[in-house]
């Protein structure tokens, strides 16, 4: 058996520092090009972007997710549509990428605490974390670095982190489980994503949803979970035993 968690969304509510991330590094690749944005977005658009979130995977995606809200906020997107809609960017999805996580690797240098607090724990995963099967291991877009950070600031522990670089979820879901020797039937994976969710699910690991995150949901034929706390359960799923 092998266990692995998607983090934003999973582990870590990423909402908060997600945006403000993001929205600096949109803000000074715009200043480059002579565009001023204005220091904070309206409430309306943080709205948008709180309820849009889920539709970015890779961090590069945020820029479009910018482009819709301060742009074309009426347009209503499905996950694969908004992914064709971020590649329509070309380049500029890669330069923004690249000050996205300059943005972030400085305030990881030099103000941890406050990068940790914007990344809060979802209730139930310090009370059930010691309690998880192993090996466990984080398997997710976000990069080690900032993964690593929030691990070690609540004492958490895993037996390896695949962010950010490591490849499509299912590949490396099929590479720990050959390492480890096992069947990919006994794999579990939980992300919040359906469209990670379901690229998983097509090798044979058990896979679930986890609904508290950020979606989208729609599309997943599978086990949904509603909080952290039924984590454990999905990894060891209880045995029914006869009455002798």
């Amino acid at each position: 058996m092998l266990y692995a968690l998607d983090f934003d969304g999973v582990v870590i509510d990423s909402m908060n520092e997600c945006l403000h991330t993001s929205y600096a590094a949109l803000t000074n690749l715009k200043m480059s090009s002579g565009e001023v944005l204005p220091a904070k977005p309206s409430s309306e658009e943080i709205s948008l972007f709180n309820l849009n979130r889920g539709l970015v995977r890779p961090s590069r995606n945020y820029y479009a997710l910018w482009e819709w809200i301060l742009k074309s906020p009426d347009q209503e997107f499905s996950l694969g549509n908004f992914e064709l809609f971020a590649a329509s960017f070309g380049e500029v999805l890669n330069q923004f990428e690249n000050v996205f996580h300059n943005y972030r690797s400085e305030e990881l240098r030099h103000n941890p605490k406050s990068f940790v607090e914007k990344n809060p724990l979802y209730v139930g995963v310090k009370e059930v974390w010691d309690d998880l099967p192993r090996p466990l291991f984080i398997v997710s877009t976000k990069d080690e670095e900032s993964i690593s950070l929030i691990l070690d600031s609540h004492n958490l522990s895993v037996e390896g982190i695949h962010g950010r670089g490591s490849g499509p979820k299912p590949q490396t879901i099929r590479r720990l489980a050959e390492s480890y020797a096992t069947e990919l039937e006994d794999s579990f994976f939980i992300d919040d994503n359906s469209q990670h969710a379901i690229d998983v699910q097509s090798i044979a690991a058990k896979t679930a949803l986890a609904v508290w995150g950020y979606g989208p949901f729609d599309d997943f034929n599978g086990q949904k979970l509603k909080s952290f706390s039924e984590v454990l359960e999905f990894f060891q799923p209880t045995q029914e035993v006869e009455n002798s």
